[in-house]
């Protein structure tokens, strides 16, 4: 169940009210008249169940609550009453929404910029997965795949593309693109510094390098993979299943790939180099175009479901003051 905060000037409070008390869906709705200044007007508070959030949306959206007030939702972590019970129904009679659209537009708002954080996690992957290429450790590997934020900016920038959001798919390509080259340049730095100091294991030096000709050797599993998983990082995102987006990342080789490049240099291996930069333009062209393909059945999925509901709703009232007439 999710928590739905709205502010919204004084003449909308009664309509937006009025639409949450008439949501099955919707529970818990409380008005606090006169407590917002920034929009001057009043906070309204109700529980919603996920089937119902599309909906909601729509109908805030008619009403232009966006333009002239704010919308905010949290995941709660367990609702206990009778009516939450009772809204319950809802998901049952309508289906679980597999791709919220709603959730993962806002669960990539803050992935589309990049910043200080973001790139010292970048570094810091780059760092752990120079080492395992360097060591042959393929555990180190799927640590840097862990440590790496980079799925943010590639969600972030297929929700702004469906979304037509020019500048905000802008931002995200440049914050993945940057966080490519910081995590690059980290581990090339890495590379050189165990050269120059003689700290490379002999192994890599004698050319038994497992790890790093598994990264730079790409077939057509790479590109099924980056599909699979491209799905199913959107999917977790609409579903808040923070253990399926950390499945995602260490399933698709984009880090270890991005280090594999950096260490490639500081070794003068340009074959191993191009191998890596296949491996990455596949990956990211999987994620991306599954990405995109699952958002925009899923945002019209959304949509027509909401529609439907709302058609479905103005039938029952009109049936319903046709027989109290």
């Amino acid at each position: 169940m999710l928590h739905l905060r709205i502010l919204v000037p004084g003449d909308l409070s009664a309509p937006v009210e009025s639409m949450l008390l008439g949501e099955p869906g919707a529970v818990h709705v409380s008005v606090v008249a006169g407590a917002s200044r920034e929009p001057s007007g009043d906070l309204i508070e109700a529980d919603v169940v996920r089937a119902a959030l599309g909906a909601i949306m729509s109908r805030l959206e008619d009403l232009r609550v966006p333009q002239r007030g704010s919308i905010s939702f949290v995941e709660l972590g367990d609702v206990r009453s009778a009516a939450a019970e009772s809204a319950a129904t809802v998901e049952g009679e309508f289906g679980e929404e597999l791709i919220s659209w709603d959730e993962v537009a806002a669960r990539t708002r803050d992935d589309t910029t990049f910043t200080w954080a973001y790139g010292l996690l970048m570094t810091l992957a780059g760092v752990i997965a120079a080492g395992g290429i360097l060591t042959n450790n393929e555990l180190l590997i799927v640590g840097a795949m862990i440590v790496s934020p980079d799925y943010g900016p590639v969600a972030g920038f297929c929700v702004a593309v469906v979304g037509r959001l020019p500048g905000r798919a802008r931002s995200s390509a440049t914050a993945l693109l940057v966080g490519f080259m910081v995590a690059a340049v980290a581990a090339a730095a890495i590379g050189l510094i165990a050269r120059l100091a003689g700290l490379v294991p002999e192994a890599y030096l004698s050319g038994d390098r497992p790890v790093a000709e598994l990264i730079s050797e790409p077939d057509a599993a790479s590109l099924v993979v980056a599909l699979a998983a491209g799905v199913a990082g959107i999917v977790a995102l609409g579903q808040a299943k923070s253990g399926a987006i950390v499945g995602v990342l260490v399933s698709v080789t984009t880090i270890p790939a991005v280090a594999n490049i950096g260490v490639a240099v500081a070794f003068a291996n340009p074959d191993e180099a191009i191998g890596a930069v296949a491996q990455l333009a596949i990956n990211v062209a999987g994620l991306v175009s599954a990405g995109l393909a699952s958002l925009w059945l899923g945002q019209r999925l959304s949509r027509r479901r909401a529609i439907a509901e709302i058609q479905a709703r103005r039938r029952d009232r009109t049936r319903v003051r046709s027989n109290g007439d």
